[in-house]
């Protein structure tokens, strides 16, 4: 995916190309509108802020120097002390929710717009719409005790049905006695749609090495009941996935030479043991590792760090859109 990302070029007021339209013209009369606008409330909030941020500095020195002075003179400043600083902390409480106002407003309402450059019909919600338990008939998920999902994208690329999410999946865990949450997933989950209903499943799971391929094959994994390990003729393919079927031969009719070829690709961009997948009903839901938190906006605010945003939206857009183009050629063949 590295070498797909390399395509797209970059237009002449700096966004990514490689588009069917460019990006420039829907810049300056759907985006800047809202740019400007969002600016003249930051430049607000600021206001406020700096505001707030003085006598905030005002009300601590005023505190230190009833304290020094309490001090000397052997009184008690507790009763005064609790008043400052409950003050104080109010204070910096609200200054800072006008800053994080700021971000908020580039999530709801430049993100939206920017996703119906693709098509009217894109949406994109900050918070996660898919429930973790409507991806569990995929048997990638891990167990989990607590999971949060945002960052929701849905659209239609060619006829196939995309949408988005980002999750992080944690479990209670006793360790020397201590009680703590663990992480066992953080990154995002892809659901693609399939022109027709499968009649099988299958898992692409990260390979694990010699020994921990044959521990697998020995004493199984959870959600592989009933499926038996698919031996592909793709050698690269296979340093990256270890696949599992319940249907050998409908498992080697989806997994062509150019949908393998592009999920290596994949694992070129994500990362090597970054990227689960599985086939079943008529979804392809990808499951891929990633700290990178996709979806938030800088805190700085100004022409460059806008289009910062918007070409990383792009760039992970068009990576979706090239694997959606194998999908496309398999309905060509009649999958």
């Amino acid at each position: 995916m590295k070498k797909l990302i390399k395509q797209l070029g970059v237009d002449e007021q700096g966004f990514l190309a490689g588009f069917p339209q460019p990006f420039a013209p829907y810049y300056q009369q759907v985006i800047l509108p809202l740019v400007n606008q969002i600016r003249q409330r930051r430049k607000l909030s600021l206001q406020r802020f700096l505001i707030i941020a003085v006598v905030f500095v005002i009300v601590v020195s005023i505190a230190v120097n009833e304290l020094i002075q309490a001090y000397h003179q052997r009184q008690q400043f507790y009763g005064k002390g609790a008043v400052f600083v409950s003050v104080a902390a109010l204070l910096w409480y609200v200054a800072l929710a006008q800053l994080r106002r700021f971000k908020v407003n580039l999530k709801t309402e430049i993100y939206p717009s920017v996703f119906k450059f693709f098509d009217p019909g894109y949406r994109y919600h900050a918070d996660g719409l898919i429930p973790i338990e409507q991806l569990h008939g995929s048997a990638l998920i891990p167990y989990y005790d607590d999971g949060h999902v945002e960052d929701y994208i849905y659209g239609i690329y060619k006829g196939v049905q995309l949408e988005f999410t980002e999750a992080v999946l944690k479990k209670f865990i006793i360790e020397d006695k201590q009680k703590r949450w663990r992480t066992v997933f953080r990154g995002f989950f892809i659901v693609l749609s399939l022109p027709k209903k499968l009649h099988s499943r299958i898992i692409l799971d990260r390979d694990a090495g010699k020994l921990g391929n044959l521990v697998t094959d020995v004493f199984g994994k959870a959600g592989r009941i009933g499926l038996s390990k698919v031996k592909l003729e793709d050698p690269l393919f296979e340093q990256h996935f270890e696949v599992f079927a319940n249907d050998q031969v409908e498992a080697r009719y989806i997994l062509t030479p150019s949908f393998m070829e592009r999920l290596v690709q994949l694992v070129d961009c994500y990362g090597r043991g970054k990227i689960q997948a599985s086939f079943y009903d008529n979804s392809l839901v990808l499951m891929v590792s990633s700290s990178k938190n996709r979806f938030e906006p800088s805190w700085f605010f100004n022409q460059y760090t806008i289009k910062k945003d918007i070409n990383s939206i792009l760039r992970e857009m068009y990576a979706l859109f090239q694997v959606i183009e194998v999908l496309k050629l398999q309905e060509q063949t009649g999958l």
